[in-house]
């Protein structure tokens, strides 16, 4: 996964924002789109000595790619995809086998980019910034994260095979295998569901069993250690995995427009419900008069909602907070 040049160095640099873009788009393309919006300031000067990371999708698109010429296939603009799928928008309901492989392959992306930019910055001041499947891949990675990281953002969001992960938090398990063990014959008694769990466990997947527990750590540790075992070995687990170490600290700000025509806001209910369901602080603002189109007014009332939320570092808040302030994202403000 590439990205854009950094606009602050890394020895002054305050925060650090990285960029995950929808699907048909890149991190050009976004940036674009972004300072299109917000113009005639860039995202650097909205930044100040904040970095940004504006990232590519990781995975050439074949389909995209068929029937054009050889220096098209080049373009990350529109060539490039993150997890295949078969819904328009990214948001299929359960996963296949190789749609969990690219989806694992999406988080270890993500992770190597925040670990470098956590090392300059602090981990505290790194937040992700994702636009409707490139939110679903940030929410994938922060699932099976046992560290809080400063906070997540999303705009028009999408939760990655939302189904599944309920199973999965709830279970244990996917639909499909929730399903086919609703099929077969009871076990004896000697047989146990735990006995099944542990006889593929390691001491790096499975550290407690929490049965049929439904607390929200519980929930969490169902989840954690699928996507663990999922990023570690490319392939969904065929067994119960738990993980005990959770985190759901980090804060999650959603906002979405009502008018969106091409990502309907039921997807913005379910992504703010899944994390209310796994216990973590998750706000959704639904903007009325707003669409799919990035608009200066939906970038601004999302580090509105940032600084409500009370993220960032001093710095950080001091800077958004005085462009705020001067109203540069109210409708107005084209050549302000």
């Amino acid at each position: 996964m590439s990205s854009a040049t950094q606009n602050a160095q890394a020895g002054r640099a305050i925060a650090s924002f990285i960029f995950l873009p929808d699907i048909k788009s890149s991190g050009r393309k976004l940036l674009y789109e972004i300072e299109q919006a917000t113009k005639p300031y860039t995202l650097a000067s909205i930044m100040g000595q904040a970095r940004y990371v504006m990232c590519d999708l990781p995975f050439y698109d074949t389909r995209e790619t068929a029937g054009t010429d050889q220096s098209a296939v080049y373009d990350p603009a529109i060539k490039r995809r993150w997890y295949l799928t078969d819904d328009p928008i990214g948001a299929d309901d359960t996963a296949t086998a190789s749609q969990w492989k690219d989806l694992s392959i999406c988080i270890n992306e993500i992770k190597t980019i925040v670990f470098r930019e956590a090392t300059i910055v602090g981990r505290e001041n790194v937040f992700l910034v994702g636009f409707g499947i490139g939110f679903a891949v940030a929410t994938a990675f922060l699932f099976q994260s046992e560290e809080r990281i400063g906070g997540l953002l999303g705009v028009h969001p999408v939760m990655p095979f939302h189904i599944d992960l309920k199973y999965i938090a709830i279970d244990g398990q996917t639909k499909a295998v929730e399903n086919a063990r609703s099929k077969m014959p009871n076990k004896d008694e000697s047989s146990s569901e735990q006995d099944e769990a542990n006889s593929e466990a390691s001491a790096a997947t499975v550290d407690v069993d929490r049965g049929n527990e439904q607390t929200h750590e519980a929930r969490r540790a169902r989840l954690m250690g699928f996507l663990t075992y999922l990023t570690t070995r490319w392939e969904a687990p065929t067994h119960k995995r738990y993980i005990d170490r959770t985190d759901a600290s980090t804060p999650v700000v959603l906002i979405h427009g009502l008018d969106d025509e091409q990502i309907h806001f039921k997807h913005a209910k379910h992504s703010v419900a899944m994390f209310w369901h796994l216990g973590y602080t998750a706000k959704l603002k639904i903007m009325d008069g707003e669409g799919h189109k990035l608009t200066r007014n939906m970038i601004g009332e999302l580090f509105n909602r940032f600084m409500m939320q009370n993220l960032g570092n001093e710095a950080v808040r001091a800077h958004l907070g005085g462009l705020l302030w001067e109203g540069i994202f109210e409708r107005w403000c084209n050549e302000c």
